[in-house]
């Protein structure tokens, strides 16, 4: 399952990353911290090597027509504020 994680540079995000990781029905294909665009997965979270060379993108540079699945793991007030905007 295609799977995008938005606010993966914080601790919940890098655990939901090392959650998804390993499992195989699911395939982050975009992890997303506005704070860290464009940085490695690795700088903020060294301990996930299998993201080696993966970025951290924006919210709007993610096709959700390509998305299966979306975690967020943002505080509550952003995430409802974001939900609104997800395409169905």
């Amino acid at each position: 399952m295609r799977t995008a994680v938005i606010g993966a540079s914080g601790y919940t995000g890098g655990e939901l990353l090392r959650l998804l990781s390993g499992h195989p029905q699911f395939e982050v294909t975009v992890a997303s911290a506005h704070s860290h665009a464009g940085e490695q997965v690795t700088s903020i979270h060294p301990q996930l090597q299998s993201y080696a060379g993966h970025r951290f993108a924006t919210v709007d540079e993610i096709d959700f027509s390509t998305i299966e699945l979306v975690f967020l793991a943002l505080p509550h007030g952003e995430s409802a504020a974001l939900i609104a905007t997800i395409p169905s």
